[in-house]
């Protein structure tokens, strides 16, 4: 898919001031001592397919995690925007939050060397066809008022593996329209607001994921000719639609669970698949199939099929507890929990009064797919805050009483070895 071979040689990232490298603060030094040096491994053709299988596990089942908790609703999700944005923050995890991070997007057993490597191999395939209209682009902004430096193996990934685009702010409401305009930029326009909140007190960085793709069929639809037809929703009730059909060659597949065919775009570098569930089957039961049976419908042969697509447009977002739940159930439950997660890894210097932790995911899509072709667009956001410990009551001290009304011994000492350089005892304070 991607090649034989890739080898990288990556440097590391320029002395800029926001990610400055300082000597470690003492609190934070034991677990920063633990911190690993990261590299981006050279990955072969069998081992990025092997991963590639991993991923795709995780698609499948962050789609059936989502469908599990909607009722009748159209949802769209970038598994791919979700697992960059993880598999970045990924280098400034450890142990069991490292963990679990890894296994959730379908990288049990790899090392972060290896994951960063087999995400440059596929943002370098996917920026390297040149059929489509495609962007997808990173970035770090994080809270300057804070006083923290980044780690600079973290931040060199960052800038070097995946690109991102790195910026310091007060994580004010002026901020904020900062961040989202980065965001409405890199989609054309399409994803509004995707930052939907920052605390200034809390906040410490937002790591943030963007995905642009548009093309044209690799064969249109004839324009402007749609055939009126009724759609049955998932609520079982009738809705009147237009549907855009033809007769191709297409990828199909077909059993007593689905059936499946692509439709390719531009000249094949990418294709619309669908999956139709049998009569009697749920969506939720077709992507847990997929799950399990995705690599064997790659290779299904061509048939020719009469297909008939509706026209249909998607605006869909997930994020807050609802999202935090999905990865829930997918294993990550550590880096949500104050108490327990390790971020230290992406930190140099630490000045905050509590534990970084991730407080909120937010994904934002939009799907178009019409007779001209195919429009898809996604940001994912992850945002970092420290849990601020409120400070326990300070205890009024017992008062003592030292009123020296007889005779007392006092003199000189060195604090530093404790030295009694000089003593006495006073027994009448008149005489001289």
């Amino acid at each position: 898919m991607f090649g034989t071979c890739l080898t990288l040689s990556l440097t590391s990232c320029s002395d800029d001031e926001d990610l400055n490298d300082e000597p470690k603060n003492e609190q934070k030094e034991n677990q920063q001592d633990q911190k690993k040096d990261f590299e981006v491994s050279t990955l072969t053709a069998e081992q990025i397919q092997e991963m590639t299988a991993g991923y795709n596990q995780f698609a499948w089942n962050f789609l059936s995690e989502v469908g599990s908790k909607q009722s009748g609703e159209n949802y769209f999700l970038s598994p791919l925007s979700m697992g960059i944005d993880w598999a970045m923050l990924e280098n400034g995890a450890n142990g069991n939050t490292l963990t679990q991070i890894k296994n959730a997007i379908g990288f049990e057993g790899y090392s972060n060397e290896e994951v960063n490597g087999y995400f440059y191999a596929l943002i370098k395939s996917l920026n390297s066809a040149d059929s489509v209209d495609f962007d997808l682009a990173n970035a770090l902004f994080f809270n300057e008022t804070k006083g923290f430096t980044f780690d600079s193996t973290f931040s060199s990934f960052l800038t070097n593996t995946y690109d991102a685009y790195v910026k310091g702010g007060d994580f004010s409401e002026t901020f904020r329209a900062e961040i989202n305009k980065w965001c409405s930029d890199k989609t054309k326009g399409k994803i509004e607001n995707a930052v939907p909140k920052l605390d200034p007190e809390k906040g410490l960085f937002a790591l943030i994921n963007s995905i642009y793709l548009k093309s044209k069929w690799a064969k249109s639809f004839e324009e402007g000719k749609l055939l009126p037809g009724e759609f049955t929703t998932d609520m079982k009730s009738s809705v009147s639609v237009d549907y855009m059909e033809d007769i191709r060659n297409l990828k199909y597949a077909e059993n007593d669970n689905l059936q499946y065919a692509e439709v390719s775009l531009a000249k094949g570098d990418y294709s619309v698949f669908f999956a139709l569930p049998k009569e009697g089957k749920s969506l939720t039961e077709t992507a847990q199939y997929l799950s399990s049976n995705w690599s064997s419908l790659l290779s299904s042969d061509s048939a020719l099929v009469y297909i008939g697509i509706p026209k249909f447009k998607v605006n869909y977002e997930l994020g807050g507890d609802n999202m935090i739940g999905v990865l829930k159930s997918l294993g990550m439950n550590d880096v949500f929990n104050s108490a327990f997660a390790d971020l230290w890894g992406c930190f140099n210097v630490y000045k905050g009064k509590g534990t970084p932790y991730v407080s909120n995911v937010i994904q934002k899509t939009t799907f178009e797919l019409t007779e001209k072709g195919a429009e898809a667009y996604a940001v994912t956001v992850i945002i970092v805050e420290e849990e601020l410990i409120a400070p326990a009551p300070v205890e009024e001290p017992e008062l003592k009483i030292m009123f020296m009304n007889r005779p007392f011994i006092y003199g000189i000492k060195d604090n530093k070895t404790g030295v009694v350089m000089f003593n006495g005892c006073m027994n009448d304070p008149s005489a001289e």
